[in-house]
């Protein structure tokens, strides 16, 4: 007995004591990305490959527990429902990271870029003179769930059809990359490639210096900039709002919504909080509440003092005659609200609007 125990603690040590890839076992039939077919390290990641082979599993598998911890604590998650073992799941996260060579990378930018081109006059030609009908049967076009006939004739603003685009790709057995589906409707996930990459550079900085990867959190920025390159206010200078519009808490793509909102600097809202006017759409939030309190009455802060206007929770009180309260996003309940608020005629515009509190 002593002898097996002997033997099993040295076989313990032994393992400790390889590196990260000492069992790695090559896979027949596939294409490795970081080792070639006789297990060297593929020369543009040799270096990340040596101070990742530095670590010993047991550390690389507490720092994956670690990650993981950190994104549930965080609410970096995605709702599965009918799960028994719970809603709220982390994405699949792995801290190895998946190196594209800077060669490979600007090859694949270029084969995109023209990708999503013709994508772009493929769409514009379907709802418009729809010309290559016949080269493509016409029926796998018009008979498709996601055509939608009533869009036909209508040019969007900008001319931009495809602002966001979720390309999947893989590599074959002999390395080349493929393209597996365009995802250009409503692709999500980029939150979490976000997260995922500060948790990674917290946890192995080393390993980012080496490998010189490109930057993802300018991200949210060059989203933004690109919906308001696009908004039909831009061309004539008239002031306009760019917004997130999400199904609410429950969807399981929640925290994609509220972090790219969060990140962009713009307003999450719902169906309730928007409505049309013509062929304008207009947000029902106040910019500002001029709330007329007297001394002897509660703080602003306090909901009940001001009508059950719970957003006034981080409101400023600005000393004068009177108080202000600066209130930005506060959403105004229908019926109860406006009964306890005297609210001006309804004014179909996004500029502030004036409440008074008596």
């Amino acid at each position: 007995m002593a002898a097996m125990q002997s033997q099993s603690q040295s076989q313990s040590l032994q393992t400790a004591a390889r590196g990260l890839f000492g069992d790695y076992p090559g896979l027949p039939g596939t294409y490795d990305e970081m080792f070639d077919e006789a297990g060297r390290p593929r020369p543009p990641f040799a270096r990340v490959a040596a101070i990742l082979d530095a670590m010993r599993p047991d550390d690389f598998a507490r720092a994956q527990a670690l990650a993981e911890s950190a994104l549930l604590q965080q609410g970096v998650t995605f709702s599965v429902y009918g799960d028994s073992r719970g809603t709220e799941k982390i994405f699949p996260f792995c801290l190895l990271p998946r190196l594209v060579s800077g060669g490979d990378f600007a090859k694949l930018e270029r084969g995109l870029v023209q990708r999503l081109r013709a994508l772009q006059m493929f769409l514009d030609d379907i709802y418009g003179d729809q010309k290559i009908l016949g080269t493509i049967p016409a029926d796998m076009v018009l008979g498709a769930a996601g055509y939608r006939p009533l869009l036909r004739g209508l040019k969007p603003a900008g001319g931009v059809r495809i602002h966001i685009s979720g390309v999947d790709l893989i590599r074959d057995p002999d390395g080349t990359w493929r393209v597996l589906e365009d995802n250009l409707r409503t692709p999500s996930g980029v939150s979490y490639v976000v997260e995922n990459r500060l948790i990674s550079k917290r946890l192995f900085p080393r390993v980012f210096d080496a490998a010189r990867v490109h930057r993802v959190d300018h991200y949210p920025t060059r989203l933004a900039e690109t919906l308001r390159s696009v908004s039909p206010t831009q061309s004539t200078g008239a002031d306009g709002n760019a917004v997130v519009l999400t199904p609410g808490p429950y969807n399981s793509a929640y925290f994609e919504h509220s972090f790219l909102a969060r990140t962009m600097g713009l307003e999450l809202v719902q169906a309730p909080d928007l409505f049309v006017d013509g062929d304008k759409v207009y947000c029902r939030t106040t910019r500002a509440v001029l709330a007329r309190l007297s001394s002897a009455s509660t703080s602003p802060r306090d909901c009940s003092a001001v009508g059950g206007v719970a957003s006034l929770s981080n409101s400023e009180i600005v000393p004068s005659g009177r108080r202000v309260a600066s209130c930005w996003n506060a959403k105004l309940a229908p019926g109860s609200m406006r009964k306890s608020l005297r609210l001006p005629p309804r004014r179909h515009s996004t500029a502030p609007v004036r409440l008074s509190i008596s």
